[in-house]
């Protein structure tokens, strides 16, 4: 989703992070109704414990995961590009891509 440093091709997914408030995670998690076409999810499975891998019907995949504002830390992020940066979040993501933050 980044799209830093490649274009995506026709085969890519959308890889995103979610930043919501502490106690919210777990309800984005189970009920997707708040993704684009919900309704054509075909397949949902959870990767890790914060994270989740969901298909449609046309073979559109996004992996994300969901986290509160004291978890991003968790996350591992190659490329990134905060939309919108509420939680004030990308100087965190920067930094640990740079290998400044552990």
């Amino acid at each position: 989703m980044a799209e830093l440093g490649r274009t995506p091709d026709a085969w890519s997914d959308h890889d995103f992070l979610i930043i919501t408030v502490a106690g919210a995670q777990e309800s984005f998690r189970q009920d997707l109704s708040w993704l684009p076409d919900g309704e054509r999810i075909v397949l949902k499975v959870r990767e890790t414990a914060h994270g989740l891998k969901v298909l449609h019907d046309d073979g559109h995949l996004l992996e994300f995961a969901i986290f509160d504002e004291a978890e991003p830390h968790l996350a591992r992020v190659n490329d990134d590009r905060v939309l919108p940066d509420r939680a004030h979040v990308e100087a965190d993501l920067q930094g640990r891509q740079a290998g400044r933050l552990t």
